[in-house]
């Protein structure tokens, strides 16, 4: 198992953030594969979008979201990022599962 700061150090969008050491089982851009303790990257596919599952995700007390958009329901650990390109959000998926596969 790993701790949220120590996932999001690959991430720029999270440089300066302060999180807590909150230990992450998994990474998933599936809302469906969400637990408690899971980081869950919202991207929006070429049949759905994930932003269009953040409430049903909240729910599941993941560790933290990551999203373009952020949500309404007072989640604590909501990571911002933004997309000038269509593939990059698919290439942050790739790369973070790599990571945690590899750690």
């Amino acid at each position: 198992m790993i701790s949220l700061p120590s996932l999001l150090k690959i991430l720029p969008e999270a440089k300066g953030l302060r999180v807590e050491d909150v230990p992450v089982i998994s990474v998933t851009d599936h809302s469906g594969r969400v637990q408690e303790g899971a980081v869950f990257v919202a991207v929006c596919g070429a049949l759905a979008d994930g932003h269009d599952y953040l409430e049903q995700v909240v729910n599941k007390n993941p560790a933290a979201i990551i999203a373009q958009s952020m949500t309404d329901f007072g989640f604590r650990f909501q990571i911002p990022v933004s997309f000038s390109d269509a593939s990059l959000p698919d290439l942050l998926v790739i790369r973070l599962i790599r990571w945690w596969s590899w750690e």
